[in-house]
């Protein structure tokens, strides 16, 4: 008889876990959690020996922000070494800290879980999305981990620099403000540069000829021409004609400057187009739409694959403008935003402006064939009936800028596509509609997974008859009517926004109704108090320290003696 045993054990595979990964899944897992969540990142860096390394050269290689550490003059002349102590923000986890000591050079770090001189982890203040964050007094030691300018990736050139050395193998590179262009030598390892608040001298032109052979995305943030510039921009002009690489495929330009005049510029933008055989990624954002159409008309008619506009139109010579944009716009495009403002109050041509050439226009923008954003200053119905719907479309983004002529969005409602993953509605009046109580409620397309309905009015009844795909992941009902929680909310979905209502209040408010598998709550500006925080904590379950679900509470009424016993068991982000 043959023994079995022992073949039978050899056919047994090894337990799979993280740190014995093959490393390239181990990286792929790695980037994801850099771009959703860098303090994650951070903790699986320390979960085990082999994944110290490879989780931290993809923090290193991903990080894009950078906080700023000089020491004063009489440190500095005292010679005396940097303190044991550094006082460090939450939300820079995972990013760079620059210190300059004793010399003009910045010696850098990659910001670390912070932990104190015994190597015990810190508190960390929640304080949500907020400019300003508390530091923590941070051990310098174990909080920080060395690394050499090399390793660098991401750079600012800030305006006022006495010097700059600019990372050799910097990957994303910004330029702001007045900064010494004869000393910048940019590495031909650039892939994305962002000019902002510059103003076009000669030798900001003779800096930006150097070579920059693998240069991808070009932005443009504020460009004002030389104050000697007798031709009108013409130093932009020369920039933008013969100083844009081939390589580049996102070109963007943004201005709030009217010195930038739209009808100086376009043309010139409309002759480097041609030159850019790569281009792919077009946005335009802050010019009115004179002109415009030249640029326009050198686009391929399809297969181009982003294409944004943002225009603000401030008398009738715009309007008339709109229509020789419409007939130069591509057939089709990947992705579509638009953002059309009108600005024409107290304005002598006010009674020139007419809804019918808005309407043209909107009616011919290019069929989106995967995300589509527009927000207008004026909606009505024959927009909602008119606007091109494509059957492949995945993300619908639709805002009102001023005015609403439409009763609902049912004839827009009626044309949603299967397809569609994303749909956020933004600021429009949906309260006691057909809308809300009937079409929408029972038309969400099945594979929705995020819906967002933003300061539509809405209110309770609105949304009793509301059918949730069970698809549905996230849940964004901010700045409403809402009185207490929507019933029949999905099992698995992972965040909930009803943050701004103003009338949701302990009342309202049943724990038992939140699905356990939620991760966000936002309940910011309203007014829950104890009583709710009690339900979450005898409803919602207990998790491990990094899977715990985020409460958001800033604006609210909890005390601050039972915030205590909510951060026992969840992130509260106040």
């Amino acid at each position: 008889m043959t023994d079995t045993s022992s073949s039978c054990c050899s056919l047994v595979q090894p337990r799979l876990t993280l740190d014995n990964l093959l490393t390239p899944v181990l990286d792929c897992i790695a980037e994801l959690l850099a771009g959703l969540d860098r303090i994650a990142l951070l903790y699986l860096a320390f979960a085990a020996p082999p994944l110290f390394a490879p989780c931290l050269r993809v923090a290193i290689r991903t990080a894009r922000r950078t906080h700023f550490s000089r020491y004063s003059e009489q440190r500095h002349r005292a010679n005396q070494p940097l303190g044991a102590k550094v006082h460090l923000s939450p939300g820079l986890l995972g990013h760079f800290h620059a210190t300059q000591h004793q010399t003009e050079i910045f010696h850098w770090s990659l910001i670390l879980l912070l932990r104190a001189a015994d190597r015990s982890l810190l508190h960390l203040p929640q304080t949500g999305f907020t400019r300003v964050q508390p530091s923590v007094a941070a051990s310098r030691c174990w909080s920080l981990l060395p690394i050499p300018l090399s390793q660098i990736r991401s750079f600012t050139v800030f305006e006022g620099a006495s010097s700059v050395i600019i990372p050799p193998s910097c990957r994303s590179l910004s330029v702001e403000g007045d900064v010494p262009w004869r000393e910048l030598a940019f590495p031909p390892t650039i892939s994305s540069l962002s000019l902002k608040y510059i103003t076009v001298r000669p030798e900001c032109i003779d800096a930006l000829s150097q070579l920059l052979p693998n240069l991808r995305t070009l932005s443009f943030l504020d460009v004002a021409p030389d104050e000697g510039d007798e031709d009108d921009c013409k130093s932009v002009k020369l920039l933008l004609v013969n100083h844009i690489p081939s390589t580049v495929k996102t070109l963007i330009l943004h201005s709030n400057n009217v010195e930038m005049t739209t009808d100086a510029v376009m043309p010139a933008l409309a002759r480097a187009i041609p030159q850019l055989p790569s281009l792919a990624s077009l946005r335009l954002i802050g010019f009115d739409p004179v002109q415009v159409n030249l640029v326009m008309a050198t686009l391929p008619r399809e297969g181009f694959s982003e294409l944004t506009l943002g225009f603000n139109v401030f008398n009738g010579d715009h309007v008339a403008a709109l229509e020789r944009v419409a007939n130069s716009l591509p057939t089709s495009v990947g992705s579509f935003s638009l953002d059309l403002m009108l600005d024409i109050d107290g304005r002598d041509d006010k009674d020139d402006y007419r809804l019918d050439p808005l309407r043209d226009f909107v009616t011919r923008i290019p069929l989106a064939t995967r995300n589509l954003s527009v927000r207008l200053a004026v909606w009505d119905d024959l927009l909602c009936r008119t606007i091109p719907i494509s059957p492949t479309l995945t993300s619908l983004k639709i805002a009102i800028g001023q005015w609403n002529r439409c009763l609902g969005l049912d004839d827009l409602v009626a044309r949603l596509p299967t397809t569609l993953t994303h749909l956020t509605i933004t600021s429009w009046t949906l309260r006691n509609t057909l809308t809300a109580r009937s079409n929408l409620a029972r038309r969400l397309p099945p594979r929705l997974m995020k819906l967002q309905l933003i300061r539509c009015e809405l209110t309770d009844v609105d949304l009793v008859h509301f059918q949730w795909p069970s698809s549905l992941l996230h849940l964004d009902l901010c700045g409403n009517s809402l009185t207490r929680l929507p019933p029949t909310l999905p099992s698995g979905l992972h965040t909930l926004v009803l943050s701004r209502n103003s009338l949701l209040n302990d009342t309202g408010f049943e724990a038992v109704l939140l699905p356990t598998l939620l991760r966000v709550l936002n309940l910011g500006g309203t007014k829950v108090g104890d009583g709710t925080a009690a339900g979450l904590l005898h409803h919602m379950p207990m998790r491990s320290e990094w899977r715990r679900m985020h409460v958001h509470v800033k604006n609210t009424e909890i005390s601050p003696a039972v915030l205590g016993q909510l951060r026992a068991k969840f992130v509260v982000v106040k």
